[in-house]
Order: C-alpha cells, then structure tokens, then sequence
C-alpha cells in the first residue's frame, strides 16, 4: 500500500461521514477522485477506516497567505515568476465504514487528525466489492485495470434486483445494454419492457465506432449483435421496425380478481363482475361438454388453450344484459363495470380479432431477448 497522506483538522461544518486528507506536493498526482483508501488511526487502538476520495484536489500555499502579494503576483506573474511558494494539496472523503479483517462494519466515530491515508491496491478494491464474477458489467470508476463483473450464479444480485442510477446522458442505457448482452450470453432468457424504444436495435452491432474501440481495446471484444431477437408490440400501437410483431390480450386469460383490479372496480362492482365471469364460464364448458373449472388464471396467455369461453364484447353483453334486468344499487354497478371495461374496449387492446395473443412460453428460450 502507498502512503497518500494525513487526515487533517476538522474544518466548522464538518458532517459525521466526511473528513479531509493534506497532501504534500510529491504525492498530490495520487490524490485521484473515486480512490478508495484505508484510514489508519495514529495511535491507541489503531481503529482502521474505509473511505473514497469524492473531492479535490484543492491547493494552499504553505508560507504565505493565499491573498498574500508574494502568492497573488506568482500566480499573475506566471510567465515571468521562476518559482511559486510551496503549497500542498487537500481532498474530501467520504467514510465509507469500518475496517476489520477485511470486512467493512457500521461505525459510531470519525478517523482522527494526523491518522495515516493508504491506497488500496487493484485487488483489495476487487475483494472489498465484491466484484467478481462472470458477467462483465465496464470499469471500476477511477481504476482502469479493475473491471466490474457480476456472478451470473449467485441469486444474491443479478436475478434479483439491480438498480442503475445516474444523470441524464451519463450512460444508464448503454449500461443496461451491457447487462442485457452479459445475461443473453450467461444462457438467460431476458424480457424489456420498453417502453421508449431505446432497445430495439439491440440485434444490430453499434454504428459508434468510439464504442467499438472501447470494446477492442479496453475489453478485447468485438461489437457482436444479439441473433435470437424479438420485438413485440401492442396492437393499439406502432413499432417502426417491419419485422415486429403485434400482440394483443385476452380479458379471459386473467384471473377474475386479477382483471378487476386492472380496472379499478370497487367491491360491490367486483362481486358482480366475478359472477357474470362464472356464468360465461359455465355456459361455455356445459356448450363445449367440459367439466365446470375456474378461471384460467393466467396474467398472460400461456399457450395452454387456443379458445377462450368469453371476450371482451361477450362480457360487455352480458353485463348489459344484467343491468337491463336489474335496479337500484345492482343496476348502478352494472353501468359503473360496463364504463370501466368500455374503457379498455375502446383502447384496442384486449381481444382484436386476428391478433395472437402472448404467449409466455415462447418469451423465455435460453439466450433469447
């Protein structure tokens, strides 16, 4: 480990999870943002910190005053001054925990004034996060060598939730990208839902040559496509590739519970609704001979039945036909259903004549997006 330099005096307005490190000038080009480094106490229990450089460096003369005329003609002066005073450098960091045989812990306290500042190497950094794996995700933000993978086995992280975060343009969609490609070639079956279209070329190599020679020369890859690639899109919209294919959903394929909250009914209008549903249900399997079953109980179409007993229009009907033959209260919650189901009549989504609906089976093939 390099020696960086010393925390120094709290300054007023110092937090609990910041302190900050002079530097003597001999060292001010190790004093890089995104560093992480190891706080050592100088003396007592030697208690050691986790920190990362999140700010500097910022430069003070050490002799003079920085208002000071000696200072303020050096710098004006440049072209003609030989020499400037000396000056050191100093940095902000953040503390990150508590270090104990290589693990990181909550802490209740703060590094102390002269406590010794250390680089850590490339593979203290990879241990301490944990980056390992066979997924590779880019490079460490302020170490080039140390590139950021994640274990493509372990349930802990990539199957379950990851978060990307960051400003508008710093990358959070090249970055998803990137683990959409890392998860199709570690044998997962990957679904988008896009809703912006900014994946839908993904079967295509990047036309950015300055990505490609990241990718050659950084990573020792080629910018490859995807090959089992699919776009699908709502029937009620538009995709402008002319291979994509439209798709639409059947109101029986969802559980009756399931559909009356997609429609925001309120108690009394779902009991009701449940009920048509049973009775469409019913009359279908006694037309078709079947033995009497509950609802298909699906989100989406699993392929597992090509005819459904009721659509959209049929159930529509038969709502309005209960209405017609009902008052007070019960007619009132026909209408409401009839209003709230026309809704999404109207949006030509559910049950358009000559479009297949999803089927989940086909959207979860090894390597498929």
């Amino acid at each position: 480990m390099r020696m960086l330099g010393h925390v120094h005096f709290d300054r007023s307005g110092m937090t609990n999870d910041r302190t900050e490190i002079l530097v003597r000038p001999d060292r001010i080009s190790q004093l890089v943002r995104n560093k992480y480094v190891r706080i050592v106490n100088p003396a007592g229990n030697r208690e050691e910190f986790l920190g990362r450089i999140v700010e500097g460096p910022f430069f003070s003369p050490e002799e003079v005053n920085r208002d000071s005329a000696l200072a303020q003609t050096a710098i004006l002066q440049g072209e003609e001054f030989p020499s400037i005073p000396n000056y050191y450098a100093v940095g902000g960091i953040e503390i990150l925990g508590q270090l104990r045989e290589g693990r990181v812990y909550g802490i209740n306290t703060r590094p102390a004034p002269q406590a010794q500042v250390y680089e850590l190497s490339d593979d203290e950094v990879r241990g301490l996060l944990a980056i390992s794996g066979d997924v590779l995700v880019g490079s460490l933000d302020g170490y080039e060598s140390v590139q950021v993978y994640l274990d493509s086995q372990s349930k802990s992280v990539f199957p379950r939730n990851v978060g990307i975060f960051g400003t508008v343009g710093s990358g959070k969609s090249n970055t998803a990208q990137v683990v959409i490609e890392e998860a199709i070639s570690a044998g997962y079956a990957v679904i988008v839902i896009d809703v912006e279209g900014e994946y839908t070329e993904m079967d295509q190599p990047t036309t950015e040559s300055h990505l490609a020679e990241v990718l050659k020369h950084e990573y020792q890859r080629e910018a490859t496509p995807i090959s089992d690639f699919n776009v699908l899109y709502p029937v009620a919209a538009e995709s402008e590739r002319h291979d994509a294919t439209a798709f639409g959903l059947r109101v029986a394929d969802y559980d009756a519970f399931v559909l009356s909250e997609i429609i925001g009914a309120e108690e009394a209008q779902e009991r009701r609704l449940i009920g048509v549903i049973d009775e469409l249900e019913k009359d279908h399997n006694k037309t078709k001979g079947q033995k009497p079953q509950a609802s298909l109980k699906a989100v989406v179409s699993p392929g597992t039945t090509k005819e459904v007993p009721y659509d959209i229009r049929s159930l529509l009907s038969a709502i309005s036909k209960k209405a017609d033959n009902t008052t007070g209260a019960d007619k009132a919650s026909y209408y409401a259903l009839m209003g709230k189901l026309g809704k999404f009549s109207r949006a030509r989504i559910f049950d358009v004549p000559n479009v297949d609906p999803l089927d989940a089976r086909e959207l979860v093939y090894k390597s498929r997006l």
